[in-house]
C-alpha cells in the first residue's frame, strides 16, 4: 500500500472587529451645518433691483442693496431714471439715493466733430464733484481727457 503524504487542511480564520458607534451630536451642533452654509463664504451684501421701461424710452431702475458698513447692516435704496434719444446721441441718467447722493449725468455723441463724446456729472451729497470728459475716437487710436472739479 502507498500512502500519500497529508494535505494541510487551511481552517478559516475568522477576525471580529468590534463596532464603532460614532458619538453623540451636541445639541449646539445641530443648526451648525445650516449656520455655516449662510455664514461662512457666503456674501454679506445683497441687492434686488427692480427695471422697468416706458414707452416713450425712460427707463427707471429701482433697487435696494443691504452692504455692510463699520460692522453694522445698512440698506440704501436707489431711484435711477434713464433716458436715451439715439437719433441725438443723447443720454440723460439721474440717480437719487437714501445715502444722500444725487447724481446726474449728460453724454452727447457727436459733439463738436463726428467721433467726439461729451461726458458731463455732477454729484452732491457725501462729496460734491462737477466733471468734464471729453473723448475722440479715430480708427488710428482715441484720445481722452477729463477735467473734475471738487468744491
Amino acid at each position: 500500500m502507498s500512502y500519500a503524504p497529508a494535505k494541510p487542511v487551511s481552517t478559516p480564520v475568522v477576525v471580529v472587529v468590534p463596532a464603532v458607534r460614532p458619538a453623540a451630536p451636541l445639541y449646539s451642533n445641530l443648526g451648525k451645518g445650516a449656520k455655516d452654509l449662510l455664514s461662512k463664504g457666503f456674501p454679506s451684501t445683497y441687492k434686488v433691483e427692480v427695471t422697468t421701461s416706458a414707452e416713450n424710452g425712460v427707463q427707471f431702475v429701482s433697487s435696494a442693496e443691504k452692504k455692510q458698513a463699520n460692522k453694522t447692516d445698512v440698506v440704501v435704496g436707489t431711484f435711477q431714471p434713464k433716458y436715451k434719444l439715439a437719433s441725438r446721441g443723447l443720454e440723460l441718467t439721474g440717480t437719487v439715493d437714501t445715502d444722500n447722493q444725487i447724481k446726474a449725468e449728460l453724454a452727447l455723441d457727436n459733439l463738436f466733430v463726428p467721433g467726439v463724446k461729451g461726458t458731463f456729472k455732477a454729484q452732491t451729497g457725501a462729496s460734491h464733484d462737477l466733471a468734464a470728459a471729453f473723448e475722440y475716437k479715430h480708427e488710428l487710436g482715441t484720445f481722452t481727457s477729463t477735467f473734475v472739479h471738487n468744491p
